[in-house]
């Protein structure tokens, strides 16, 4: 026979003293603490398999089908809650039907806000980072939206940093890192810290996980001629546990070996601010150089420099040379893939003046050359600093806009971040943050299934 119940939210806190008896068992919803789009579902009197079914009241697709197998702790774990709603979930066991209803709270206020529109393509969420471009109060967090632009879930970075990489490692936890402030971390959904790196830096601009399970970081390193010294930059390849570096590449390299230039003066004369990695390679981007740098992954070798001063002619579809000016300047994000490179082109330092795109570029090694193959800009779009720029299963690119208040007073844009059908030009997403200090720096697509138990974005079996 089964029994059914019905229970309220509790304080995680007063589930002990709530539960009922052994012979009884029962749910009750727990707050997580810090954010209110979640809810612990916990057993009392009760040990075993469960799955739970939890629906917002009068919007049936927004259904969300979770287990105990999905965590060690116990709980039935529900993410991805949208703000201020009623849910109803009903619990099944082995041997009873519990029911139980919660509403959701309203997110922190100092929380930013935006607008969407369009429907997008590949993938129903989105994560990206926020901060603002005001020093001191740069209110970091990292965010979480459906393709309707709702608030899944958030993050309150506790270190002042605005120009954060951060990204969804597939596995229910988030890495983020960088800014000049951030060591790389990684934080489940519930908000704890799993990993963070141990040794002491400043690191900045990328943190990324690795197919193999190791950490590529960048961070800040004195370089000098002997006579001064000056800001340069070190990329390294981290273990696993972030505790200690496998591979390093210093400028100072680049200095000594006579490719990078000595500074007339001390300041940041280099600024890397990604790199990636292949099986034999590692692509180091230098935005002051507006350079992409070929290392050999095993040597750290220079294999070749990309840019208008670099070891590549540009040419245009028909083999003749093409103007300087539609060479990259300033760049952030370039994704190598084989012999495409796609970019956020910032156009700082662009000859005949400034101007912001995406672009992709297609290199020929052997013959040395290489060709604009596709950009996407919009009128007035010029963004000199940050900026990402990713390529979707489908095709598609998503650029994020990032737009820096503080650095050109008179240009009163807001972050954005666009998806474009490279097919037709076409907009298909856009996410317009409301303030003009709302800053950005990179965003990433993620699938249905591989983020939260919803079966409005992941179908159930």
């Amino acid at each position: 026979m089964t029994g059914k119940a019905s229970w309220s939210v509790l304080p995680f806190a007063a589930v002990l003293a709530c539960s009922p008896a052994p012979d009884r068992p029962g749910w009750v919803a727990a707050p997580v603490p810090d954010l209110v789009l979640a809810r612990h579902l916990v057993p009392t009197g009760f040990t075993g398999p469960a799955e739970a079914e939890c629906v917002a009241d009068g919007d049936p697709l927004e259904r969300h089908l979770v287990s105990t197998e999905h965590t060690e702790r116990g709980p039935i774990e529900l993410y991805g809650l949208l703000a201020d709603t009623d849910y109803t979930c009903v619990i099944t066991t082995s041997s009873t039907e519990d029911t139980l209803t919660f509403r959701t709270g309203s997110p922190p206020a100092d929380l930013p806000h935006w607008t969407v529109t369009g429907a997008g393509g590949w993938g129903d969420y989105t994560i990206f980072n926020h901060g603002t471009d005001e020093q001191g109060n740069r209110n970091p967090a990292i965010l979480i939206v459906d393709r309707e632009g709702r608030l899944r879930w958030y993050f309150d970075v506790p270190f002042d940093a605005a120009d954060l990489d951060v990204s969804y490692l597939g596995d229910g936890t988030i890495l983020y890192g960088g800014g000049y402030g951030a060591p790389p971390s990684i934080v489940d959904l519930e908000g704890d810290t799993q990993l963070r790196v141990t040794a002491q830096a400043v690191y900045h601009h990328h943190a990324e996980r690795l197919p193999s399970g190791e950490f590529l970081v960048l961070v800040l390193a004195d370089n000098t001629d002997g006579i001064q010294t000056w800001q340069g930059m070190e990329v390294r390849i981290l273990d696993p546990s972030m505790t200690s570096t496998v591979w390093s590449w210093n400028t100072q390299r680049g200095v000594d070996e006579g490719w990078l230039n000595v500074p007339s003066q001390p300041g940041d004369p280099y600024h890397i601010n990604s790199a990636q990695v292949t099986d034999d390679a590692v692509f180091v981007n230098f935005r002051q150089k507006s350079l992409i740098a070929r290392l050999d992954r095993q040597t750290g070798d220079l294999v070749w420099l990309l840019g208008a001063n670099g070891d590549f002619t540009l040419v245009d579809e028909t083999g003749a040379p093409d103007d300087v000016a539609n060479w990259f300047y300033g760049a952030h994000a370039p994704e190598h893939d084989g012999n495409r490179i796609l970019l956020h082109d910032n156009g700082y330092t662009r000859p005949g003046g400034p101007w912001s795109r995406a672009a992709e570029f297609e290199i020929d090694e052997e013959a040395g050359t290489a060709r604009l193959t596709w950009q996407y800009t919009e009128e007035g779009w010029y963004e000199p600093i940050w900026g990402d720029v990713d390529r979707l299963p489908d095709g598609h690119v998503l650029y994020t806009r990032a737009h820096c208040g503080t650095c050109r007073p008179e240009d009163l844009s807001t972050t954005q971040i666009v998806e474009v059908d490279p097919s037709d030009q076409s907009v298909v997403w856009r996410l317009v943050l409301a303030d003009v200090h709302d800053a950005g720096y990179r965003a990433q697509r993620i699938e249905g299934c591989a983020l939260f138990g919803n079966t409005r974005y992941c179908p159930a079996p």
